[in-house]
């Protein structure tokens, strides 16, 4: 994945909900399947709106989402600031007796300010923590958890594909006319253009080539295609949230702070 032009999705969009999109749809059906050529039974009908609905949802995330190269530049420097801090106060910077009383008294005047409470030791795990949950992030980022540009409407290109499969309907994309039906491009095609004309314009992908171009398109999305299923692209929502500390996270707290709270001397 290019970093340049891959996206991370760090939270949801507002969703619309498939009953709009059908309601939507509803004026648009004659128009939609007289460029395909036939009718659609009720459950292709109810399965094109659900892919319809997916792509503006997940479109709208993915339009909304940073890209990859600039969170990765804001996630440094706030490691960099975090680590910093963490290094600050683990550093023995007086003897140990002066250290020892400057913490208990800058600790007195934390809980002062009221909650949340916290001395200069939980500060320092905090930081640590922060450092390890940036490195964390970082990695995700550079594996490629990350949103290709347009990726939503391959997506939905692939939904699209397995929907008419699964009803025994064509889905070739001829990147040359048909010239046995008056120099027209290929139904899916023509498909996919129409459901376009319903979306709102900022969703719309390759609307405003030759459809022979967009067929080109389709194809490059269905490249190493197998059956897909409506879903939602959000990343890393789903992660469980861990149930003890990572050792990583041990290794990053105050390493000179003692249990109780006092510098080890």
């Amino acid at each position: 994945m290019s970093s340049k032009r891959s996206r991370i999705s760090l939270s949801e969009a507002g969703q619309v909900q498939v009953d709009t999109v059908e309601r939507d749809l509803q004026s648009h059906w004659d128009k939609i399947e007289k460029a395909y050529g036939r009718a659609f039974t009720e459950n292709v009908r109810k399965s094109i709106a659900v892919a319809v609905q997916a792509l503006i949802n997940n479109g709208t995330i993915e339009q909304n989402a940073l890209f990859a190269t600039t969170a990765s530049d804001r996630i440094r420097e706030i490691r960099l600031s975090a680590r910093q801090l963490k290094f600050t106060l683990n550093k023995r910077a007086l003897r140990d007796h002066d250290e020892r009383a400057l913490s208990v008294q800058l600790g007195i005047e934390i809980k002062r300010l009221g909650p949340p409470r916290s001395d200069l030791r939980e500060t320092a795990i905090a930081a640590g923590r922060l450092v390890v949950a940036c490195d964390r992030l970082l990695v995700k980022i550079a594996s490629g958890q990350g949103l290709d540009e347009g990726e939503s409407w391959k997506h939905f290109i692939r939904v699209m594909t397995t929907i008419m499969k699964k009803a025994g309907l064509r889905t070739g994309a001829s990147q040359s006319r048909d010239k046995s039906s008056n120099d027209t491009p290929s139904p899916f095609v023509l498909l996919i253009s129409e459901i376009q004309k319903t979306l709102p314009a900022d969703i719309r992908r390759h609307d405003l080539v030759d459809p022979l171009s967009l067929a080109k398109k389709i194809n490059e999305a269905r490249r190493d295609y197998v059956d897909t299923e409506v879903s939602h692209p959000s990343q890393w929502q789903s992660d469980s949230a861990d149930a003890g500390v990572d050792p990583a996270v041990e290794r990053e707290i105050a390493d000179v702070w003692g249990p109780s709270g006092s510098k080890v001397a």
